[in-house]
C-alpha cells in the first residue's frame, strides 16, 4: 500500500467547518470500541492495547465497512485502495506491519497557582461559610 496525501483548500473554508463532524467520529468510535465507554470491564490494561484496537476499528471503519451514503468504503473513495477489504486481509496486514513500541507517558505535573497568603485560598477566591436553615436547604453565608 502507498502513502496518498489529500487536501483541498475548499474543505476548509469557514463556512463549512463544524464540529458536528468530530462529534460523530468520537459518536461513532465510542459506539464501536466498547473500551471507550465508561462502566465497562472491556477496557485496556496497557496502552499498547488501547493503540491497538483503535487503530483496528479506524482501519475496519475506512477499509472494510461498506457506508450506505457512499455506497463503498471511505478508502475507496478517496482512491487509497480499489477493492473492500475482508477482514481476514485487515487482520493480515496488520500482523505483518512492523510493531514499534509506544512512547513513554511523561508524568504530568500541574501547575501551581497563586494562593493569597492570609487565607491559603487560591488567588480571586473568596471563603464562605454554610448554614442549614429549617428545611435542610444549604444557604451560603458569605463573610
Amino acid at each position: 500500500m502507498t502513502e496518498k496525501t489529500i487536501f483541498s483548500h475548499e474543505r476548509w473554508l469557514p463556512e463549512r467547518i463544524s464540529t458536528s463532524f468530530v462529534e460523530r467520529q468520537n459518536l461513532t468510535l465510542r459506539m464501536g470500541i466498547r473500551r471507550l465507554t465508561r462502566l465497562t470491564n472491556a477496557y485496556s490494561k496497557k496502552l499498547r492495547n488501547h493503540e491497538a484496537a483503535i487503530s483496528l476499528h479506524v482501519a475496519y471503519y475506512n477499509l472494510c465497512r461498506v457506508h450506505e451514503t457512499l455506497r463503498i468504503t471511505p478508502a475507496m473513495a478517496i482512491g487509497v485502495t480499489k477493492h473492500v477489504w475482508t477482514i481476514g486481509e485487515l487482520v493480515t496486514k496488520a500482523m505483518d506491519a512492523p510493531s514499534e513500541p509506544s512512547a513513554p507517558i511523561a508524568p504530568v505535573t500541574p501547575p501551581t497557582l497563586p494562593r493569597d497568603p492570609q487565607t491559603g485560598l487560591l488567588a480571586g477566591r473568596r471563603s464562605f461559610k454554610l448554614t442549614v436553615v429549617r428545611g435542610g436547604k444549604l444557604v451560603p453565608k458569605r463573610r
